[in-house]
């Protein structure tokens, strides 16, 4: 979701914003952004001084919060038509480490939560992605082999190689690996687009 979908990374950084602060340790928007990574436990990690306890009460703070800044999440670009043109050919799940109250709340107001048949957050009562992945393939009553990954970080490479599926990535700027392109090469997906839009003339969609 973030980073595909929607461009989450400025509720994100207002969050750690507060967050830092309120903690005793705060931190500039700068000095946030330039350590962001795609999980709110790494980014707690690098922004905020090496304590487990503390990343661990930055994460649940955080989780808490930044749904109240949905306002400020927007759609990535060519999103609506990508998924309208999507949702008429293949059945759409959304898997995505936000929880339930954030994916409802951004993606009702943004007008895109319908596109999705099945939708499976982080709080579902799985501990891993790659169970969480294969959930919602069953859900879908997909087959991992015949599904496709979208994603845009190395992580989601690996869940779907590892379920036996196809993985996509989306690179522009609202992806939480912007600037870090080489990363997402090495983790090896079978193709790099720079929009979702660019699924639907993708070969494999066609």
């Amino acid at each position: 979701m973030d980073g595909t979908i929607i461009d989450s990374r400025e509720a994100y950084v207002l969050t750690l914003v507060d967050v830092s602060r309120e903690l005793g340790f705060p931190r500039t928007r700068n000095e946030i952004e330039e350590k962001m990574v795609p999980s709110i436990a790494g980014t707690a990690r690098r922004v905020l001084p090496a304590d487990e306890d503390l990343v661990s009460r930055a994460e649940k703070m955080i989780r808490r919060l930044v749904w109240k800044r949905a306002p400020s999440i927007s759609l990535c670009p060519d999103v609506e038509e990508a998924l309208d043109g999507l949702k008429r050919k293949y059945p759409l799940g959304l898997l995505t480490a936000s929880d339930r109250t954030l994916a409802d709340v951004a993606l009702g107001r943004l007008g895109v939560l319908h596109f999705f048949d099945e939708v499976v957050t982080i709080d579902t009562d799985l501990p891993t992605k790659e169970e969480r992945y294969g959930h919602l393939l069953c859900l879908l009553g997909v087959k991992a082999h015949q599904a496709v990954m979208v994603g845009d970080t190395p992580s989601d490479v690996e869940v779907a190689k590892k379920a036996g599926s196809r993985a996509i990535v989306i690179y522009n700027r609202c992806s939480w690996q912007w600037g870090r392109k080489k990363e997402l090469l090495d983790s090896g997906p079978d193709a790099i687009l720079s929009s979702l839009k660019d699924l639907l003339t993708w070969e494999p969609c066609r």
